[in-house]
């Protein structure tokens, strides 16, 4: 008896970048099914990511991968729960690494928040504003 026919025996092994990327592409195509933003977000200007969205979608590779994430178990809400403070995170550390010195009081005052730094838990406000001030005078110390 002979093995059913399995059209991905045909296919070229994608290098290992490929794999990185492509694998990407999906885990962000399935957040809400729009290449364009799945590009995007992978790190694709738009221009780019137009035309690299449709390319994607036609490889035989990524086709499988979407229909095996699809075909998974939705998430809990404590998992999203998680995986958006975790960017949430990710966002906010960004902004005070990389931000106009603004912008970086401002993610830190929201990250303080998040952290449990803030007013709300220092009812004197004292922490939060020896927070803010650090990250002020960081700030203007570096280069613009």
């Amino acid at each position: 008896m002979n093995a059913p026919f399995n059209p991905s025996m045909f296919e070229p092994e994608p290098t290992p970048n490929e794999k990185a990327l492509w694998d990407k592409f999906v885990e962000e195509y399935t957040r809400d099914f729009n290449a364009v933003e799945a590009c995007i977000r992978v790190g694709f200007v738009l221009t780019y990511a137009i035309e690299y969205s449709k390319i994607f979608l036609s490889k035989p590779y990524i086709q499988r991968k979407i229909m095996d994430a699809k075909s998974r178990p939705p998430k809990s809400e404590e998992d999203k729960l998680a995986e958006v403070k975790a960017l949430i995170d990710a966002t906010l550390r960004e902004c005070m690494l990389n931000g106009q010195p603004a912008t970086r009081a401002v993610a830190a005052k929201a990250m303080a928040s998040i952290h449990g730094l803030d007013q709300s838990a220092d009812k004197s406000g004292e922490t939060l504003t020896k927070l803010v001030e650090s990250f002020r005078n960081v700030a203007k110390a570096l280069p613009d």
